[in-house]
């Protein structure tokens, strides 16, 4: 996968791997990956919804949790680095 160097990219990958999961097993829910991930259900539908930043802590434990290749694995904690960086800049956007 090419660096696309959104800020988003790591929301992106975990719905991805989301909708893949539940490809494999239509009865695979939200919650069995939050418990998977090792966050709580309401914690992932509210990062997923981007209602709450996920930590660098949490997103290097997620990102270890999953069966990424290298290349997704780094675009992941890049992409939640620098979504971190712009927010520290800008502040946080009104939604």
């Amino acid at each position: 996968m090419p660096a696309s160097r959104s800020p988003d990219m790591h929301l992106t990958i975990l719905k991805r791997e989301l909708l893949r999961r539940r490809e494999k097993n239509r009865a695979y829910s939200a919650r069995a990956f939050a418990r998977q991930l090792g966050v709580h259900v309401s914690a992932l539908s509210r990062i997923l919804n981007g209602k709450q930043q996920m930590s660098i802590k949490a997103g290097i434990s997620i990102v270890n949790k999953l069966d990424l290749p290298e290349p997704e694995r780094r675009e992941f904690l890049m992409s939640l680095g620098a979504q971190k960086l712009w927010l520290s800049i800008v502040g946080p956007l009104s939604r």
